[in-house]
């Protein structure tokens, strides 16, 4: 009689594992190989380690750096924190709405713009924060004033919040969290990232670069100026207000794009605005509220739309913030209030450096 054994039916036949294994085998040597040319060429500057500190050297250092993609902007502001020799007169925070806003325009050879991409409140927090933990108190600050300053459905999940927890925790105030991106660790085994990375070598362009110095106002590529300040590509800054709608960087889905989920504000961020431009108070540093305009085409959309007629509401509440606290209040989200046109705007949201040196110039004149 032939001896009978139990097996599990649910287990992998011995040539079911065999075929397993020599799968992992083809296809581990092909993670690796993915994971290297992403990590080595990377053409968008997601793993280059110093890429933040190298910038920040060059505009530390006095000049401006050019050839950027895909930044890290709190990496390379804190390092600019670290590195600037001396207190800004002038620092500048908040997204990137603000980042046309340069020593020249504002008047002060020391400014420095600090400004984040989607940056919020809590970036602008704990960035004053450092500066001042740094013994680089500024001597003014603009701080961006928007409609989404006091919506939580807008906080980033990029933030730089170490200085913010701090505060939150020193103001008996809640810390309004987020959760950590680990976006740029996706694209480390990514088939997309992958074929980017060979059409970039195919170019002709070689592994991604690093940040270059220029003395350069404006250049071809991405730049941040020695003042913090940033300069878009030529490509991206040239376009007419026929093309940007054409490209879609001006559309109706703009709107829900930069609004987000969008209720009531929260009474909590509220708080935490006051208490932070009250505590720069305290400390003698003069507070200036910027109230960066929106695309005249965009803000007739959304005034026509009554779910955001409280966050347009919000430049009536900062005038009276700032009335009361005795600072000055500069910009309007309403471009034609301040002789602008859709053709001053890079995009839906971003004015563009000459157009913010001319309303500027406008306000601060007697």
């Amino acid at each position: 009689m032939p001896r009978t054994t139990t097996q599990n039916p649910a287990a992998p036949r011995p040539r079911t594992w065999v075929r397993l294994v020599r799968a992992a085998a083809l296809f581990v040597p092909l993670a690796v190989l993915v994971a290297a040319v992403n990590v080595t060429v990377d053409p968008a500057s997601l793993f280059q380690r110093g890429y933040e500190y190298r910038a920040a050297q060059i505009v530390a250092g006095g000049q401006n750096a050019a050839h950027l993609k895909n930044m890290d902007d709190r990496a390379f502001q804190q390092n600019c924190a670290a590195l600037l020799p001396a207190a800004p007169g002038t620092l500048v925070l908040g997204s990137s709405r603000c980042l046309q806003v340069t020593a020249r325009i504002a008047g002060d050879p020391t400014l420095f713009n600090a400004g984040v991409t989607n940056g919020d409140l809590r970036d602008s927090i704990s960035l004053y924060m450092l500066y001042r933990e740094l013994g680089k108190r500024p001597r003014r600050v603009i701080l961006m004033a928007d409609y989404c300053t006091f919506n939580p459905a807008k906080l980033d999940n990029r933030a730089y919040t170490e200085g913010y927890a701090a505060f939150a925790r020193r103001t008996g105030t809640q810390e309004m969290r987020t959760t950590p991106s680990r976006e740029k660790w996706y694209q480390l085994f990514s088939p997309t990232y992958f074929q980017s990375a060979l059409a970039y070598l195919e170019s002709g362009t070689g592994a991604a670069s690093a940040p270059l110095p220029t003395d350069e106002y404006e250049a071809e590529t991405d730049m941040r100026r020695a003042d913090g300040s940033y300069s878009y590509n030529l490509g991206f800054r040239s376009q007419t207000a026929a093309q940007r709608m054409e490209n879609g960087w001006v559309t109706a889905w703009n709107i829900e794009g930069n609004m987000g989920a969008y209720d009531e504000d929260s009474p909590v961020l509220r708080a935490q605005f006051e208490l932070f431009v009250r505590e720069m108070l305290a400390d003698g540093t003069e507070v200036t509220l910027l109230l960066p305009p929106i695309n005249p085409y965009m803000y007739d959309l959304m005034a026509a739309d009554g779910r955001y007629a409280k966050q347009l509401a919000l430049e009536g509440y900062f005038r009276a913030f700032a009335q009361e606290n005795g600072l000055a209040a500069v910009g309007s989200y309403d471009a034609r209030a301040l002789g602008l046109t859709e053709d001053d705007f890079y995009d839906a949201l971003h004015c563009s450096m000459e157009a913010t040196a001319r309303y500027w110039a406008a306000e601060a004149a007697p």
